[in-house]
């Protein structure tokens, strides 16, 4: 990482880049909302299967934040994926809400 994130965003990129799956849903609230690729992953146990359908699809990924700004709740990651999937790296936005040292929602486009 090019750049120091505040928790609970430190971790979900370390935890991430580690594969550390436990470790990702981790920093999420029990009820927390994941939205990518047009569906929503609502709790613990969807956004587990959401990790695993994501890295059968494009296998290992590395995600590197490259900036950060805020938009009132919304902290706005600019985030470069890159892996071995069709035209990696992509520069994709991670909009994370954040209650109680925890992710609520993270919206990827």
């Amino acid at each position: 990482m090019n750049m120091t994130l505040l928790e609970p965003l430190a971790s979900y990129y370390e935890a991430v880049n580690a594969r550390d799956i436990e470790s990702t849903i981790g920093v999420f609230a029990a009820d927390g909302v994941v939205w990518d690729e047009a569906e929503e992953h609502r709790g613990r146990d969807a956004i587990r299967a959401w990790i695993e359908k994501i890295t059968a699809k494009y296998g290992s990924i590395t995600v590197e934040p490259i900036a950060l700004t805020e938009q009132g709740r919304e902290k706005l990651v600019t985030t470069m994926v890159s892996g071995s999937f069709k035209g990696s790296p992509v520069s994709l936005r991670y909009a994370f809400v954040l209650e109680q040292g925890r992710i609520i929602r993270l919206e990827i486009a």
